[in-house]
């Protein structure tokens, strides 16, 4: 994973900021899982959704068990926007 932005809203929005990420620097979250995300190991697929408009990015509600590794766990509607474009 790599962290495209420094503000740290979006990064404290993106549920990140305990990840131990650095801004533009790849890093392995494999292993340990990050955010929402789960090790590949309890979780070897994430099916989100994952919207973009003029108006910013948008990802998919999780359920309240976070577990949407298998496509029947696919959200089925869209969070708020999570990041707009030139703020």
């Amino acid at each position: 994973m790599t962290l495209l932005t420094d503000n740290p809203e979006i990064v404290a929005a993106m549920g990140m900021a305990e990840c131990g990420l650095t801004y533009n620097l790849e890093a392995d979250i494999s292993e340990t899982g990050c955010a929402a995300w789960r090790p590949v190991a309890e979780c070897g697929e994430d099916h989100d959704l994952f919207a973009m408009d003029a108006g910013g990015v948008y990802f998919g509600v999780r359920p309240a068990d976070n577990d949407i590794c298998t496509p029947d766990r696919t959200p089925t509607a869209l969070l708020p926007v999570v990041a707009r474009f030139g703020e």
